[in-house]
């Protein structure tokens, strides 16, 4: 999943959600802004589930989450508004 920012004119990558997928696992946002490669691992996850997401530190503003579902044919995208305030 990803964390975006609108820009005013586009929405923008700014983290990387990743889930927590099991009960012993917790759920952590990886900042892209921060120098250095990020490696996530790609699991495969059974839809519909719920998982537990960590929302990072960020100013107030209006950001959305995006998740992608990826099928042998196709890919469904969802998003989710997220209104940060103080």
């Amino acid at each position: 999943m990803s964390w975006e920012c609108w820009k005013g004119d586009s929405w923008v990558e700014t983290h990387i959600l990743v889930r927590a997928f099991n009960e012993s696992a917790k759920p952590s946002a990886i900042d892209l802004s921060a120098d250095g490669d990020v490696g996530v691992p790609d699991i495969g996850l059974n839809v519909p589930n719920s998982y537990d997401v960590l929302i990072p530190q960020v100013a107030p503003g209006i950001y959305r989450i995006t998740d992608r579902i990826f099928g042998p044919d196709s890919t469904l995208t969802a998003h989710v508004a997220v209104e940060v305030r103080e």
